[in-house]
């Protein structure tokens, strides 16, 4: 994710306003993304994974309960759905933030600062990874998305300004260790045989992206000029305001992790 902008800027470039596209190094970066799909499919084909199974299996008792019975995995479901909306939304507007909403910065200078952001996530992973060998992962991730509304509220203090980038570019160090803190949360006393569907149902979250997107892009369109052929104007579109979102799925992520995964029915 790091390099991918780097990569990209080889690929397309901008040439006094024109967007030139080398189609010859386009085709190779996609022959060579097909060619590592290929030798994944290829390399799991012949991994030897273990098979799922618990005692209730091998016993023959059934618990009478499917994935969609386990509340907090429903709720960890929901859960993943708004963490995508936190992960994706925050580099899917800040490139047009920067150059149409930010006082003397470019597009230019906002790619090179993208770049930041998956590196927070790489950074994070790392880091969280010693930190949940010692934490209990509920509070590790109330801390991170409490910190993630503070950073919000610092961009809309400083709104408009260049300090303003920063808190949505750090973001990206402390939404590094939600998904997995999540996945686990969701999977915790779901027995193997359900854990089947249920990992199935929770991944299928990240469904809810596209959702957000489209919501969020509606916002940002409403507060721009109309152009004759119906498009929007995307010089005087208020970008910033895409981000407001981010103190609803920040408050889930927080019940999540104070309340939502520890409900259980019997």
């Amino acid at each position: 994710a790091v390099l991918a902008p780097i990569i990209g800027g080889f690929i397309i470039e901008s040439n006094q306003g024109d967007v030139v596209v080398h189609e010859n190094l386009a085709k190779i970066m996609f022959l060579t993304l097909a060619a590592i799909s290929i030798l994944s499919a290829i390399i799991l084909v012949f991994i030897n994974l273990p098979a799922i199974e618990d005692e209730s299996e091998d016993s023959g008792a059934k618990s009478g309960r499917t994935a969609w019975s386990y509340p907090h995995l429903i709720l960890g479901f929901i859960a993943i759905g708004v963490y995508m909306g936190l992960e994706v939304g925050g580099g899917n507007y800040f490139l047009n933030y920067v150059e149409y909403n930010v006082d003397g910065k470019t597009m230019e200078f906002a790619k090179r600062i993208l770049g930041f952001y998956p590196l927070g996530f790489f950074i994070g992973r790392l880091i969280g990874a010693g930190i949940l060998r010692r934490s209990e992962a509920s509070k590790v991730l109330l801390v991170n998305a409490s910190i993630g509304v503070l950073l919000i509220t610092a961009f809309f203090i400083t709104r408009g300004t260049a300090f303003s980038i920063w808190p949505l570019i750090s973001q990206g160090l402390f939404l590094s260790i939600m998904w997995s803190v999540l996945f686990d949360l969701s999977m915790k006393d779901i027995p193997a045989s359900t854990a089947k569907l249920g990992s199935g149902i929770v991944c299928t979250g990240v469904v809810f992206t596209g959702v957000w997107m489209i919501i969020m892009g509606a916002v940002v369109d409403s507060t721009g000029t109309v152009l004759a052929d119906g498009a929007i104007d995307p010089a005087t579109a208020n970008y910033g305001i895409a981000y407001t979102f981010f103190y609803g799925f920040y408050a889930y992520i927080i019940f999540f992790a104070l309340k939502g995964a520890k409900i259980r029915r019997a």
